[in-house]
């Protein structure tokens, strides 16, 4: 969102969906509560559901056990998990916090695996009992 703002301040029940363009090519439709499923409903038969990632990554991550072997890694590396948690973390911040969270500013630190900077500020502890081993 560094150039367009899907979300209307801090509305929770925008949904967003692919539709065509009268050109055919894709673009986007926002639409808030009672006007969604309709809306999805048109372009629904014309795409497949998108793709969330993790169920292709828990797939794999099983084909892998499966079939053990040093060339068959999983695709969610810890560099891609970190991310991915970053994300979620900092989603579910500013949804908690909707009028004090106007906008976060993602720090390339949050995204290093090599670093303890975390987006609530609070160093993790692996000195606690369920870390241990």
């Amino acid at each position: 969102e560094q150039d367009v703002m899907l979300y209307k301040g801090s509305a929770k029940d925008t949904r967003v969906t692919v539709a065509k363009a009268k050109d055919g090519s894709p673009t986007l439709d926002t639409t808030e509560s009672g006007g969604g499923p309709a809306a999805a409903g048109k372009a629904g038969g014309d795409y497949a559901p998108p793709s969330r990632g993790y169920t292709e990554e828990m797939e794999h991550w099983a084909w892998c056990i499966r079939n053990p072997s040093p060339e068959n890694q999983p695709r969610c590396k810890p560099e891609v998990a970190i991310a991915d948690a970053v994300i979620a973390l900092v989603s579910n911040i500013a949804l908690a916090n909707p009028a004090t969270q106007a906008r976060t500013e993602f720090k390339p630190e949050w995204f290093d695996i090599a670093s303890d900077e975390t987006p609530e500020g609070v160093k993790p502890d692996t000195s606690r009992d369920r870390y241990k081993a």
